[in-house]
């Protein structure tokens, strides 16, 4: 690096953090502090990135977004440490929604990966709570949350799990064996909690609804656990998906009768 290049970085760096203290009431200590931690500090000395050559109200717009973003990762994840309401939960909701925010659901997402359970269970609770518009961001993760799902050992997660992916689109194309074996071994397991056994009934149908071999495969399953003692909502669910297949096979015969006349 040149001197003359180095010289230009250290005359932004000083405007940069006289910047900082007038934005946010810092001292020239937590100023100083902020700038050399951040990317926009490690871009600014790279001389390929040619930051330098920029002016400080540009360069600033950079630090400024990194420091903002921070400061609502820390706020959400504040949030998200306590115990949630739906006052809490819809705060989070506001604060991310809209695809200008798509980089804060991401945050969002990454809070689901948590190491706090507390953190990790209250991100993907919210994440149920997403209008319809917000929540086509996350189709993106399908393939995640279903590996996710196959390897949750936390029931808890793996009902918000499950029901983030109740509310996507299984496309006929992209249907994965794995995840329909999971929904059948799930649902016929009487050790799992009722919950998540009637989210993989409804799963499993959304899956294997494609095709009528696997449409009866089912059809069976559900007629093998109907003799058990079934909760009201499992019962529930086992029933709807009962009617939506019978429903479905019948369709599929009368389309081909009509289509042999």
């Amino acid at each position: 690096m040149s001197e003359d290049i180095q010289f230009q970085i250290e005359c932004l760096s000083t405007e940069l953090v006289e910047m900082l203290m007038q934005k946010y009431g810092w001292d020239m200590k937590k100023a100083l502090d902020e700038l050399y931690s951040s990317e926009t500090y490690k871009r600014l000395c790279n001389p390929e990135c040619g930051l330098y050559y920029e002016g400080s109200v540009y360069v600033f717009s950079y630090l400024e977004n990194e420091i903002e973003t921070g400061i609502v990762n820390r706020f959400m994840k504040f949030l998200l440490s306590h115990r949630l309401s739906m006052d809490g939960i819809n705060e989070i909701c506001l604060l991310v929604q809209g695809e200008q925010n798509h980089s804060l659901k991401e945050q969002l997402y990454q809070l689901t990966l948590d190491d706090d359970r507390r953190v990790a269970v209250n991100a993907l609770w919210s994440f149920t709570h997403f209008a319809l518009a917000d929540n086509v961001w996350l189709f993106a993760k399908h393939d995640l949350l279903i590996e996710r799902a196959i390897t949750e050992q936390d029931v808890t997660k793996l009902r918000l799990i499950l029901t983030l992916l109740f509310r996507q689109p299984f496309d006929e194309e992209a249907i994965r064996t794995d995840f329909i074996d999971f929904c059948l071994t799930r649902l016929a397991d009487p050790k799992s909690p009722y919950a998540v056994r009637a989210l993989c009934i409804k799963l499993a149908y959304e899956q294997m609804c494609h095709w009528p071999e696997l449409l009866n495969e089912l059809r069976q399953t559900l007629e093998m656990i109907s003799c058990e003692s079934l909760s009201p909502g499992l019962r529930s669910a086992w029933r709807q998906v009962m009617k939506k297949c019978k429903y479905r096979t019948k369709s599929k015969k009368l389309l081909q009768n009509k289509n042999q006349f």
